[in-house]
């Protein structure tokens, strides 16, 4: 029996889609709410020098602008009417720390209490409260003792009214009326026992103050109206997030139209950054091998975010359309 081998060789041609890392990663990004989103490119633009984040209220503000101007426009060459602004762009309040630090620039003192008064503001917490005694401030700075008080007295008289109390009492002692209440009485019933006070037993509490429970009740009833947490309107203002939707749809001349608020807005590359470095002639081996890595991280999730926008754009206007 005769065995014959021979070779041959055949060529297959065939289409597949192959997926890019870029592109796996966009998807990657698809089903991340705007909140979580957000929160990734801030952690990436701390990550990447040649990233450049934009807070939420930075992109709403500058959208409000350009819309308020387009719009402002319009009705120029219409002929209309200015109207009226009925809300402005966002914004916040500047810390407490902020705002007291302002006060203490424009207060009538020598330049030892300002200083001191500087250093002292470093140690209120978000509520207004000092948070170490004055002696241990003057210690740990290496301030007299004299400017230090000096510098909390001045303080005590900021806005809000409150700041630089040691405690509880002192800070609602600061904000009472003592030209209409008794600040002696006051005192007082801010020391007496919290059971006691929440009994409300006038009688027994006038007799321990020496004084009349009629007294005795216009005098907490004021206690109770004023602000235990002085400087909470400026830390809250800080902490509080609100939930930003991705997509806004609207109807309008019985069309429904979407508004796409895109984490592209969110990020950009800070080209200054990458001109200064190419301008640089003595970056050694490492140092250009990372820039470069880290630039061209950058750029691809620039382009990560791009395609996860058109995807999301190209669901939108089929949802729309069925």
């Amino acid at each position: 029996m005769d065995f014959y081998f021979s070779q041959t060789s055949k060529q297959k041609q065939e289409q597949r889609p192959v997926m890019t890392p870029v592109m796996m990663k966009s998807l990657q990004l698809l089903p991340m709410s705007y909140t979580a989103l957000s929160q990734f490119l801030e952690r990436q633009s701390l990550e990447n020098p040649f990233l450049e984040y934009h807070s939420e209220l930075e992109v709403h503000t500058q959208l409000y602008a350009a819309d308020s101007l387009l719009s402002r426009q319009n009705r120029r060459r219409a002929g209309s009417v200015e109207p009226t602004p009925v809300f402005a762009a966002p914004d916040t309040l500047s810390s407490l720390r902020e705002h007291l630090r302002l006060q203490m620039g424009q207060a009538p003192a020598n330049p030892s209490v300002c200083r001191a008064g500087y250093r002292l503001i470093d140690y209120l917490d978000n509520n207004g409260y000092l948070q170490e005694s004055p002696a241990e401030i003057s210690r740990l700075e290496g301030l007299s003792a004299k400017d230090v008080e000096a510098a909390l007295r001045l303080i005590k008289t900021f806005s809000p009214t409150g700041v630089g109390a040691e405690n509880l009492a002192e800070c609602l002692l600061l904000q009472a009326n003592q030209a209409k209440y008794d600040p002696v009485l006051l005192r007082n019933l801010l020391h007496t026992d919290p059971a006691l006070l929440a009994s409300r037993n006038y009688q027994k509490i006038a007799a321990q103050c020496k004084t009349t429970p009629q007294k005795v009740r216009s005098h907490l009833e004021h206690l109770a109206s004023l602000n235990p947490y002085p400087g909470a309107e400026f830390s809250s203002c800080a902490v509080t997030h609100y939930i930003q939707p991705e997509i806004s749809v609207t109807a309008e001349n019985g069309h429904l139209r979407f508004t796409f608020h895109s984490g592209c807005n969110l990020l950009s590359i800070d080209d200054g950054l990458l001109q200064y470095i190419q301008a640089q002639d003595a970056l050694d081996d490492d140092t250009e091998y990372y820039l470069r890595r880290k630039y061209q991280e950058a750029v691809e999730l620039m382009q990560e975010l791009t395609l996860r926008k058109n995807a999301i754009e190209r669901l939108l206007h089929y949802i729309l359309h069925i």
